[in-house]
């Protein structure tokens, strides 16, 4: 059984800070922003008031925007997992270590591209173990080698990760093809994410493995529209494993070619509300990458909902803050390219994720 003693403590202090969380009235109020400038002020003047002193002095705009909300979000999580003690912060921890990982695919991208690396300091969100100073240095490697290295030197995000990285240099290096070590950095991921999990099942392991679900299902989706298009798909051995959804039967849809069918074989395992629709919308010729959006918004609803249906005494509650906390992020990025191009706050409004 997974030991919950402390929850209590740091479910209730979530559940106070889910007020500080913005929701449809004070969306509406920052959709009548008339400028980037003005919503920025708007957010001062409430919770973001530390981000946006400290940011304003050194950027505007856009940038200016993104970095307050990029900064709100790591300091939220940091410190939800200051709540909880012993297993049960371990286990919590995982949520923002999830941030450790996207930052790595962004380093990995720009350690292969030359010019870029400094500059990606900027947009990454330092929510997990890598903090603002861990980083910079990363990002400082000149090529994927030596980020590979320093991960490894430095056991980052966890040894275990960090040697699957390095041990993905030599594919990549003959192909030259980032998506080699990233493919590498997401699978060890996800087996750390299995062992550290346990066999135990809690909201926090259904909604990581729920994530897992989304990125297969995307890419299986993916696969079988190249497959129409004559283009060769990644094979089986692209997906992740620990999700909830059979590899089996994903690696089994791979090798339809009927949409239909597809659907039909997928529909009994789409546990999430509103997943079951977005394959629907996918048969009928929607974008693959509107239906991974329609993935990801479901999810997210999903995940805040737990405020509302989880047990007040389980992981329910953080997993909840912490997707509405993200979402939170997200939405203010869409915002801020929103305001001041003529469009109705109530247009706006229906361009954001309220769950």
């Amino acid at each position: 059984m997974i030991d919950l003693v402390g929850c209590e403590y740091g479910n209730t202090r979530l559940r106070a800070r889910r007020a500080r969380l913005l929701d449809r009235v004070g969306y509406g109020q920052l959709a009548r922003s008339t400028s980037v400038e003005s919503l920025i002020g708007a957010l001062g003047e409430g919770d973001y008031r530390v981000e946006v002193d400290r940011t304003v002095v050194r950027a505007r705009g856009l940038s200016a925007l993104d970095a307050i909300a990029r900064t709100r979000l790591a300091t939220r999580l940091r410190e939800m997992v200051a709540f909880y003690g012993g297993h049960l912060r371990a286990r919590v921890a995982l949520l923002g270590e999830r941030w450790d990982v996207r930052n790595l695919h962004a380093l990995i991208r720009a350690a292969a591209t030359p010019g870029e690396q400094l500059r990606l300091v900027e947009v990454l969100t330092p929510a997990g173990r890598l903090d603002e100073t861990d980083l910079a240095e990363l990002a400082r490697a000149r090529t994927v080698r030596e980020l590979a290295e320093r991960m490894l030197a430095w056991r980052l995000p966890t040894a275990q990760v960090a040697r699957r990285v390095f041990g993905s240099l030599e594919d990549y290096l003959r192909s030259r093809d980032p998506r080699v070590v990233e493919a590498a950095l997401d699978h060890a991921w996800a087996g750390e994410l299995a062992h550290r999990l346990g066999p135990e099942r809690d909201p926090l392991s259904e909604f990581l493995q729920a994530e897992i679900d989304r990125t297969n299902l995307t890419n299986v989706l993916r696969s079988v529209q190249a497959t129409e298009r004559n283009e060769q798909p990644p094979g089986p051995e692209a997906l992740l494993e620990g999700g909830a959804i059979p590899l089996g039967l994903l690696a089994d849809v791979l090798q339809r070619r009927d949409r239909a069918e597809v659907r039909e074989v997928l529909r009994p395992v789409l546990r999430v509300p509103g997943w079951e629709r977005a394959v629907r919308a996918w048969e009928q010729g929607t974008g693959i990458e509107d239906v991974s959006t329609e993935l990801d918004t479901t999810l997210t609803s999903w995940a805040v909902s737990w405020f509302g249906r989880g047990d007040p005494l389980s992981t329910s509650i953080p997993v909840a803050y912490t997707a509405a906390a993200e979402n939170e992020a997200r939405n203010l990025r869409i915002l801020a390219r929103s305001v001041g191009t003529g469009l109705a706050p109530e247009e706006i409004l229906t361009r954001l994720v309220i769950p």
